[in-house]
């Protein structure tokens, strides 16, 4: 419904041609409007197959500038179309426009430079981000949060691997009876150690602490 309803029918005849229209647009239009390009030589469709047609523009206010490619619709036919990009439409204000034609033999021509309008949204406009941008965007944000993730869940691994190990070392020393108290001072201290593993970014701390105090030592992954 409403197919290329937003496209400006833009008929180029000859090179030195001024279009007569302002063209408009806005930011509620984004991906909505754009221009339909018909290219004539002496009145006739001109045959620009092989050739790249490009829309160029840059805003006089905010001094944003780029360069959308035209989709053939019939390359022999000279007909062409692209819809404006979101970043041309963000801010109310004139844009200059060309239409440039690269024939593939490394010689260009370009038309003469036409207006368009960006007017404002009346109500609750908001700023619009190019379907590209927010594709790398995308993939830029899961990219690094599997970078992360990895780097966390090494990290993590590793650390649980020490902790199990300093775990059953202790279980093999209770085990023993090294901390009943049987082995102090004259065998009546009966001073009980305790020792704790506390998982780190970069490893573990263990905590010891014995009748002559606490002792911390850090593990680092990998020992």
């Amino acid at each position: 419904m409403l197919d290329g309803y937003g496209l400006h029918r833009l008929v180029w005849d000859a090179a030195d041609e001024r279009f007569g229209d302002v063209l408009v647009a806005s930011p509620a239009d984004a991906c909505g409007r754009g221009i339909s390009l018909a290219v004539r030589q002496n009145g006739a469709a001109a045959d620009l197959s092989g050739a790249t047609v490009y829309f160029v523009w840059r805003h006089k206010v905010t001094g944003e500038r780029g360069t959308e490619l035209f989709t053939a619709v019939d390359a022999a036919a000279g007909t062409f179309e692209v819809y404006y990009p979101a970043a041309m439409q963000e801010a109310e204000g004139a844009v200059l426009a060309q239409v440039m034609v690269s024939r593939g033999d490394n010689t260009y021509i370009s038309s003469r430079v036409f207006t368009i309008r960006v007017e404002p949204v009346v109500v609750g406009g908001e700023g619009h981000e190019d379907g590209f941008t927010l594709f790398v965007d995308a993939i830029n944000a899961y990219e690094h949060a599997t970078e992360i993730t990895t780097d966390a869940a090494t990290a993590a691994n590793a650390a649980a691997a020490l902790a199990d190990t300093a775990r059953e070392n202790l279980t093999a020393a209770a085990e023993r009876g090294d901390f009943d108290g049987a082995d102090g001072q004259d065998g009546v201290d009966g001073f009980s150690p305790t020792a704790t593993v506390t998982a780190t970014e970069g490893g573990c701390t263990i905590t010891i602490t014995d009748k002559n105090g606490t002792t911390t030592a850090d593990v680092a992954k990998g020992r």
